[in-house]
């Protein structure tokens, strides 16, 4: 990428790297470890979660290369693509790091305005996929098999709230009584 040294890259990676090893050290208990057993299934389910990853990123880097009128080669989207992968892990997400996909974007070539539509078409992408798979999701999954443990603690929260919604008018909080 124009503009960034192997230093300013390097010098967070190495950073972050010793914290992560420092923490690691600090923090490691081998009784957490003993039950763990290396056998097949947990082999082949961490060769599936890495294929999954790298197809999830491949998917992306063709989308910004296709948006991008294949203007950007694909050494240049994959930088733009974990600029933002690591962007997005390292704000918050009410914050997020989709607004600086324009720089990256611009700092490799592209027009601000073709930027900020290919940002904006992303996040509408984005949401409509979230849009579609979620009902998707729960047409062949029902909610005890998602929310198995989770469920028990909404339905609680969803009672107090309605309680507190209609206090007064259909439910007296007084009559709720004991845990909910």
């Amino acid at each position: 990428m124009k503009g960034f040294s192997r230093y300013s890259i390097g010098l967070p990676v190495v950073i972050g790297l010793a914290v992560f090893f420092g923490i690691f050290y600090k923090e490691y208990d081998s009784l957490l470890f003993r039950g763990l057993t290396v056998d097949a299934k947990m082999i082949a389910g961490v060769v599936l979660a890495v294929i999954l990853i790298l197809m999830r990123d491949a998917g992306l880097m063709l989308r910004f290369r296709h948006m991008s009128a294949y203007a950007l080669s694909w050494r240049q989207v994959f930088n733009v693509n974990v600029l933002c992968e690591f962007i997005s892990a390292v704000t918050p997400s009410s914050v997020g790091g989709s607004s600086l996909i324009v720089l990256f974007l611009k700092k490799e070539g592209v027009d601000m305005g073709r930027a900020s539509a290919i940002m904006v078409a992303c996040l509408f992408l984005d949401e409509l996929f979230l849009v579609f798979l979620c009902p998707l999701i729960l047409l062949f999954f029902s909610a005890d098999e998602l929310f198995w443990s989770v469920q028990l603690v909404f339905v609680k929260h969803q009672i107090t709230f309605y309680c507190h919604l209609f206090r007064g008018s259909f439910v007296d909080s007084r009559s709720v009584r004991g845990p909910i």
